[in-house]
């Protein structure tokens, strides 16, 4: 109930898009240091092409400025991970 009802009612509200929640949630995630959600947030930002590896890169220096470098400190390698894998995915496709 409660996916459907985030990802079938909120997600698709007017008034946003997606990429600007995906940032939304990403800059919540980050505060709380939910790194695991950030990684499917991230994965699922490349993979549907809401947002660029360094798009991502640029998030996190910001996100450092605002919710403070212990919480985003491992974020670079992880955006780093992903961008990798993300590359190597649509190089086999």
């Amino acid at each position: 109930m409660t996916i459907d009802h985030l990802f079938g009612a909120v997600w698709t509200r007017p008034g946003l898009d997606v990429p600007q929640r995906r940032l939304l949630t990403i800059g919540v995630l980050a505060a709380f240091g939910k790194d695991q959600l950030l990684e499917l947030q991230f994965s699922s930002a490349l993979e549907r092409g809401e947002l660029t590896p360094d798009q991502l890169r640029e998030v996190i220096v910001h996100l450092a400025h605002y919710v403070g470098w212990p919480l985003t400190a491992n974020l670079g390698q992880l955006v780093e991970k992903l961008a990798r894998k993300h590359a190597a995915d649509a190089q086999e496709a």
